[in-house]
This record gives C-alpha cells, sequence and structure tokens, in this order.
C-alpha cells in the first residue's frame, strides 16, 4: 500500500438527492458530520441523525442549516435528531423504531459510528464494548431498519432503472488486514463465537477494532448474498432490491484516536499528520461508496471500497476457513438480533430470501 493516499475525486455536481431521505450514525464530529453536511448540499430532503449526545445533534442540525449551500440550495430540508448509543440495544431499538415513524420512506443508511479502544471494558448488555458498539448493535439497526429499505426500493424503484436502488453503507477500515490469527473457536469446536468474543480471555487490545472491522465486511458480504440468492435454474443471482456494501475512507484527520492510550495515539496521530486526508475528502470517499456507481453492471453490491475502488477483504476471508466463519459468524449475530428484538423475524420474512444459510 503506497504512504500517500490517492485523492478521492469530487461528486458530480448534477447529482440531485431531492425526496431522498437519510439516516446517517455517527453524525455529530468526523467523517459523519461531513457526510451529512454533503448529503443535504445534493439536496436530500429529510436527514435523520443518531447522537449518543443530544446537545451535540442539535448544535449539528444548527451548522447544517446555517451552511450557505444548504441554505441555497436545500432550504426546505428536514433535519432530525434522535438519541443513538449503540453500547445500548434499547437505545438502538428505540432509535430505529423512532425512525420508522419519522419516515416510511429510507434511502440511504450509512453506519458511521464506531469505536476504537485499547482495553476490555463490558457494556450494561454484557458483551465487550468495541464488539457491541462496532458489530452488534450496528447489524441490529441494519436488520430493523432493512426493510424500510426494502420497501423504498419497491416502492420508488423498480421501475426506475436510471437510479441506484436504496443502499446500506457501513464505514470499515483497512485496518481489517491487522486482525487476530485466530477469530474464533474452531470450526469442530461447539463453543459459540460471541460468547468466545464477549471473554477477557480471548481479547485483545491492539487486534480487537481490527477484528471487528474485518466481522463487519464478512456480516456486508453474508447479508448481500442473501439479499441477491442465485437463481435454482442457472446460478445467477437476483437483483438485490437494497446495495450493501462497506468502504474504508482512509487515514483521515479526526479524533478516532482519542480513545486509545497516549502511546498508541502518538505513532497514529503521527500518521495522521503525515498522509491523512482531510475530513471533507474522507467524507466524500463515503458518498462514493453510498451514491456511486462502481460498476459497469450499476451493482457494487456486497463489495469493500478503499480509494474509492473495490477492493479484495484480507486472505483469510476467501479461504475455505474464512468463508465459514463468515457464514458462523452472520448466522449468530441473526439469532442473537432476534433474541433482542423479536421485530426483526417476521421483518427479515417479509422482505424474504434472508432465512437461507441462516445457520
Amino acid at each position: 500500500m503506497p504512504f500517500f493516499q490517492p485523492t478521492i475525486p469530487e461528486f458530480p455536481e448534477n447529482l440531485n438527492l431531492t425526496n431522498q431521505i437519510a439516516v446517517v450514525t455517527g453524525a455529530t464530529a468526523g467523517i459523519g458530520q461531513e457526510l451529512s453536511l454533503q448529503l443535504l448540499r445534493l439536496g436530500t430532503s429529510q436527514l435523520i441523525i443518531g447522537a449518543r449526545n443530544l446537545q451535540k445533534g442539535f448544535r449539528a442540525r444548527l451548522e447544517f442549516l446555517s451552511d450557505s449551500a444548504v441554505q441555497e440550495k436545500n432550504p426546505k430540508c428536514q433535519i432530525t435528531v434522535l438519541e443513538l448509543d449503540l453500547a445500548c440495544f434499547d437505545s438502538v431499538m428505540a432509535f430505529a423504531s423512532e425512525v420508522m415513524k419519522a419516515s416510511p420512506r429510507l434511502d440511504m443508511l450509512v453506519l458511521c459510528a464506531g469505536i476504537n479502544l485499547a482495553h476490555f471494558e463490558k457494556t450494561g448488555d454484557g458483551n465487550e464494548l468495541c464488539m457491541q458498539v462496532n458489530v452488534l448493535s450496528n447489524s441490529l439497526l441494519a436488520f430493523l431498519l432493512l426493510p424500510v429499505l426494502g420497501s423504498t426500493s419497491q416502492q420508488y424503484y423498480a421501475t426506475s432503472a436510471s437510479s441506484q436502488r436504496p443502499t446500506m453503507t457501513w464505514v470499515g477500515s483497512m485496518g481489517q488486514a491487522l486482525h487476530s490469527p485466530s477469530l474464533g473457536p474452531a470450526a469442530d469446536d461447539e463453543t459459540a463465537i460471541l460468547p468466545y468474543l464477549a471473554s477477557s480471555r480471548y481479547y485483545s487490545a491492539i487486534r480487537r477494532y481490527p477484528d471487528t472491522k474485518l466481522f463487519v465486511s464478512l456480516i456486508v458480504r453474508e447479508l448481500a448474498q442473501r439479499l441477491s440468492p442465485p437463481n435454482k435454474k442457472d446460478g445467477a443471482r437476483a437483483e438485490s432490491p437494497v446495495i450493501v456494501n462497506c468502504v474504508c475512507p482512509g487515514t483521515v484527520h479526526t479524533g478516532a484516536d482519542d480513545n486509545l492510550p497516549f502511546w498508541l495515539r502518538i505513532p497514529m496521530n503521527a500518521n495522521r499528520a503525515l498522509r491523512g486526508r482531510s475530513v471533507e475528502e474522507g467524507a466524500r470517499a463515503v458518498l462514493w461508496a453510498l451514491k456511486g456507481r462502481l460498476h459497469e453492471d450499476n451493482n457494487p453490491n456486497s463489495c469493500y471500497i478503499a480509494n474509492n475502488a473495490t477492493q479484495p477483504l484480507p486472505p483469510f476471508a476467501d479461504t475455505v476457513e474464512g468463508q465459514d466463519f463468515g457464514r458462523r459468524l452472520f448466522g449468530e449475530v441473526l439469532r442473537f438480533s432476534k433474541t433482542v428484538d423479536s421485530r426483526i423475524a417476521p421483518c427479515l420474512d417479509g422482505l424474504g430470501r434472508f432465512n437461507q444459510g441462516e445457520n
């Protein structure tokens, strides 16, 4: 990987997101806040942001509304601030309920919020904090809102070949390549993956964050496959009603490492100072994944995107062991999510094709 990062190209100014509705988590700082602003400048009619700190959320809302480009190009936009604490499943479920009340339509879901820390800590729900915030809660939110994306696809995009279908974009990281050599119990071990990851015994302060980012990529791949299952006759995959992808915005000048101990912050901040993208460019990288046509067939489903191009996952992901681990992980996360919120099972069944390979 080259030391200096390639420039992310400007997004076409003629893109018009009028009448479209977006949900962005982590929108009160850094990439999430800048991405929200870019979406509003492109005409997004309604923006719903999730904020762990409501005061920061309302402050971000005022900044969006006072932006001169938003005032000029999108003066009637609606911005809704909702509380969202990914360290608490009750908060995630309440947020999803409020989103569904706010609008029956959803064109864009950006799972931008995450955490990076280097010490073991459990949430009130009994999970390791980084795992719950980066993987379990984002998955729970994705499963709850996916039917809204699906119904939006059927109602507004079914007859339009020129528009990119509703998109769910997860913000990942190239750091996934630094994942632990052993990510969980072996395939022939009856021990479940999630309890394994919740134990302090198997926790790595250095590798847990990269591990969770690899988990995100594996879940995205598995979910995308279930959204577009192969045809029984010829094996060709059906068109997915919702695009699901994962993007690394690159090294960006943000406070993403503020929770790390000083001995890790020093090299990380030096790296950002030397080669980091601006927040505006980092957000633009996410925007390309969210609304860019990255394939000639306009079907950028299941992709991992970095430097504005599709990239392979770490080698482990494509091994027999890695593919098996991804299926097991997805199945456990889905079953666990159903135990947290009983709405998920009928919602997924309603959208169809989710029960294939669930176990």
